[in-house]
């Protein structure tokens, strides 16, 4: 029923260098839509934009929300514009659908206050995990990582000296990070008294290990954060995207433009870090209200 699948996901690999979650994710959404169509009765050659609501409806009657709907869409939109620019497909259904639109919310963050109250955590009784964590934060925190981007880091991206990281960040794309003095001083403090007392290969090449000496993982970051976040006051939700929304909107907030934001971050779009402006006008609008003598005026 599907057609060319795996050259698809070859291309995805190969060509675009997506991320193992990334090509699972495309998977998930390509198999549901494969399902749906022999639910139908529907071939890919036959497809039109009527069936494409339709399928678009059945996932809003399964309770998706509009994220997910328009991550699925999106997921069929390469699939078949892969297809058609390949001539699998004489045409493309998807040039007459319209995706459901999204409403954005604005991302969450941390103040400043909070951030420090965040490095004064500790939650282990060995010393050497908790530098690890300290230099985890820091690195989060300095250089608006993602959580993929931290995990990989290697002893060899890191360069003290002239306060640099070397980032591979989403489609495999090099970036370099600057990072700050105190955030320095915290990773060779951790390199020195904390990474060797993990390490168990003396060759293995990444810069955080979790307490077997083995390579740090995704959910491992989100755990030692999640409970970190516990034992802030009141008790605070912390996870790995929420630290680099923070890292953005302080720099916004501190008088860098939206340009060198963007670059930091490894955003293709100047797009995607705009809503930063956004969050940074709300905070400026309270500050205002909550200062300003007149704002608590009456009219």
């Amino acid at each position: 029923m599907l057609i060319a699948y795996q050259e698809f996901f070859d291309y995805l690999i190969y060509e675009r260098s997506l991320s193992p979650l990334t090509i699972q994710a495309y998977k998930r959404d390509i198999k549901e839509f494969a399902l749906f169509l022999q639910q139908e009765s529907l071939t890919i050659q036959d497809l039109d934009h009527k069936d494409l609501r339709l399928y678009s409806s059945s996932l809003l009657r399964k309770n998706n929300s509009q994220r997910s709907i328009a991550r699925k869409i999106s997921s069929l939109r390469t699939y078949f514009k892969f297809l058609n620019k390949n001539k699998y497909l004489t045409t493309n259904p998807f040039s007459y659908f319209e995706s459901p639109r999204i409403t954005h919310r604005l991302p969450e963050f941390l103040s400043f206050k909070e951030i420090e109250e965040l490095l004064k955590v500790k939650l282990s009784e060995k010393e050497e995990l908790n530098l690890r964590n300290l230099a985890l934060i820091h690195l989060l925190y300095a250089g608006g990582l993602r959580v993929s981007e931290l995990i990989n880091l290697k002893l060899s991206d890191l360069d003290l000296e002239n306060k640099e990281l070397r980032v591979i960040g989403k489609g495999n794309k090099e970036r370099i990070v600057l990072i700050y003095d105190l955030a320095c001083s915290v990773l060779r403090n951790y390199l020195l008294n904390g990474r060797p007392l993990l390490v168990k290969e003396i060759d293995c090449p990444y810069l955080l290990l979790n307490k077997l000496g083995n390579k740090l993982t995704s959910r491992g970051v989100e755990l030692i954060l999640e409970k970190m976040g516990q034992q802030m006051k009141p008790p605070k939700r912390i996870y790995p995207h929420l630290i680099r929304h923070s890292f953005a909107t302080h720099l916004l907030e501190g008088g860098a433009d939206l340009r060198s934001i963007q670059e930091l971050l490894g955003h293709e779009s100047i797009e995607a870090t705009q809503v930063y402006t956004h969050i940074s006008s709300q905070t400026l609008q309270t500050g205002f209200r909550k200062a300003h003598p007149h704002s608590k005026k009456a009219p």
